[in-house]
């Protein structure tokens, strides 16, 4: 199960109106916070995307998109809409969102760990490793990021290796 966080605004925006970000990473327009709802997508064994919304996948998309019309770099919408694109079973989109998240926020971890799974999902092996690289090259102690590594580490027979990057990720966590 993965949380989201969606931008909901009490009314539209005025496009001359510029965005700004609260302490808390929620975007603001003028004097008007938004409001944020929260939904999940429950995601099945097989990774098949069950909304549990409160509203549906529809206005979910229209509410990602507006916030992303207003903050375009904001890293947690994109994060965000990669999830949803990735639960759609839109690779592309989720892969497009992923790489635009890690760009404009390189420390966001769980953004170059989705970034992985939908390079996998795409049967891009090198690009998944890649992204590992990259990753932990921006994130030395992301657990996720270590863990990860351990992994294909253990599954390639490099178990010293991979048993090293594993105590790393409990020391972090």
């Amino acid at each position: 199960m993965c949380g989201m966080v969606i931008f909901q605004f009490p009314r539209e925006p005025s496009p001359n109106r510029r965005a700004q970000f609260d302490p808390r990473g929620h975007i603001a327009i003028g004097n008007c916070a938004a409001q944020v709802q929260q939904f999940e997508i429950d995601l099945d064994d097989e990774g098949v995307g069950t909304e549990g919304l409160a509203g549906d996948v529809t206005t979910a998309r229209r509410r990602i998109d507006r916030a992303l019309a207003l903050a375009p770099a904001h890293a947690p919408a994109l994060f965000q809409s990669g999830t949803l694109a990735f639960a759609q079973r839109d690779y592309d989109r989720a892969r497009a969102d992923f790489l635009a998240c890690v760009r404009a926020a390189p420390e966001f971890s769980d953004g170059w760990t989705r970034l992985i799974q939908v390079h996998q999902t795409l049967g891009n092996s090198a690009a998944a490793a890649q992204a590992l690289t990259d990753g932990l090259k921006h994130n030395p102690r992301s657990p996720a990021l270590l863990l990860e590594r351990a992994t294909r580490l253990a599954a390639a027979g490099r178990h010293a290796e991979a048993i090293a990057d594993f105590e790393a990720a409990l020391r972090v966590r």
